[in-house]
């Protein structure tokens, strides 16, 4: 039987954030574009490129609305739980008003899909006030409070080990932290555009149409306690090559010599030259060859030991594929290159969900953990010894990339073009 395809749809996207908040939505809307639909996408303005390469069309949220710089720029990796009022505070509440409206222009009820990150409420409330269907796209399995898969938030893992109602009365706690810093300048803003007032903030961004996790069982299995709106799909897969390629210099040191160890602590992570240090250290412990990956400049050591460079960016697709081993944060879309190039993975979570990401990493037997705290050039070269040597790791690296196939973009967007049919008049 032959599948008649979709009629073409108005989708409005939008992410406020850091690459890995963002690129999975530019991705998304490329694929979308290219399968005929009309698609316009709030977010930064640092991806506004990037979002024009798609074909989809870029909308500012305004000066007020874009202090992504700001944020990143105040935030301490080794300090991480001290940043989450920082984060609820400048990424999700003072970019309310200026989103909303930038979408409010955009969207017309009755026509339009809206499909947001979920840390961007204002799509939630637009969706509420306007009678939108919205899709939240989750990124992560370790955001769902779960007590039957309880996620992991901190290096020692200690939810696993809690009975379930003290598990409930910790979920609980969190709720009251949210409802705390975020309840009521929501509620001003929704007095202003005529809603009622909300209480159980988490609750609410999970009431969207459906939760679509941007993640196959195979990494996420769901548990039974999760949101009932809640389905899989699968990692999508973007990282922003074709605007920000692989550049000749770096392309030319890869093929110069042995494969390299690459070194990330991910796009937020500034004020982190203690990691950049640690890292040339345990290249020059080896007497291996590396890459330390950062946008951050002021971060890497003024000098480098022989065969270490920094690079500020490189599309991960291009560059795992010919590197030795992965060090990394463990956020979801750097997880999801590392395991679809078949690299092993040193881990090194510092927040957010990250620790619950690292846990799935070492469970799938494709790489190792180390404590952010614990980071020394020392304590990482013996880890990457033993990784770079370990064929059982090598054999598992290679067993899991096979489960990549090519769904990707084009599996998620058959998922929200059905979506658009059901509540979308043709």
């Amino acid at each position: 039987m032959v599948t008649e395809p979709a009629k073409p749809k108005r989708f409005l996207l939008t992410s406020i954030g850091s690459c890995g908040d963002v690129f999975p939505l530019v991705g998304i809307a490329g694929e979308l574009v290219n399968r005929g639909h009309d698609v316009s996408m709030v977010t930064n303005h640092r991806y506004a490129d990037m979002v024009k390469e798609s074909g989809a069309a870029y909308l500012s949220p305004g000066e007020e609305g874009d202090n992504i710089a700001e944020i990143l720029g105040q935030f301490d990796i080794l300090h991480s739980h001290r940043s989450a009022p920082l984060l609820l505070k400048n990424m999700m509440l003072d970019t309310v008003r200026p989103v909303y409206r930038a979408l409010e222009k955009a969207a017309v009820p009755g026509k339009t899909v809206l499909v947001s990150f979920a840390t961007v409420p204002a799509a939630r409330l637009l969706s509420e006030r306007l009678s939108i269907p919205h899709v939240t796209v989750c990124l992560a399995p370790g955001v769902f409070r779960s007590v039957e898969d309880p996620p992991r938030f901190n290096a020692g893992g200690e939810l696993a080990k809690m009975p379930r109602w003290l598990l409930r009365f910790v979920f609980l706690l969190v709720e009251f932290f949210i409802d705390f810093h975020m309840r009521k300048p929501l509620n001003r803003f929704r007095r202003e555009i005529h809603l009622k007032p909300i209480r159980w903030v988490l609750r609410w961004l999970d009431s969207s149409n459906l939760l679509l996790a941007l993640y196959p069982p195979w990494f996420g299995a769901p548990p039974s306690d999760v949101p009932a709106n809640i389905e899989l799909t699968c990692f999508p897969m973007f990282d922003g090559k074709k605007t920000q390629p692989l550049g000749e210099e770096l392309r030319a040191f890869l093929e110069s010599g042995e494969p390299p160890l690459v070194f990330t602590a991910g796009t937020p992570a500034g004020q982190a030259d203690w990691f950049h240090r640690e890292s040339a250290r345990a290249c020059e412990i080896l007497g291996r060859r590396g890459i330390l990956l950062t946008q951050f400049t002021e971060d890497v050591p003024a000098e480098l030991p022989d065969g270490v460079i920094h690079v500020g960016f490189a599309p991960f697709s291009e560059l795992l594929p010919h590197v030795a081993a992965f060090v990394h944060h463990a956020g979801i879309g750097t997880v999801s290159q590392a395991l679809a190039a078949g690299v092993p993975q040193l881990v090194v979570p510092w927040g957010v969900d990250q620790y619950d990401n690292a846990q799935r990493v070492t469970r799938l037997g494709v790489g190792i953990e180390q404590d952010v705290h614990q980071y020394t050039g020392e304590t990482v070269a013996e880890k990457l010894r033993h990784l770079v040597a370990d064929e059982q790791i090598a054999a598992k690296c290679v067993e899991i990339a096979g489960k990549f196939g090519e769904g990707g973009l084009g599996q998620i967007c058959e998922r929200l073009e059905a979506f658009a049919g059901e509540y979308l008049a043709d």
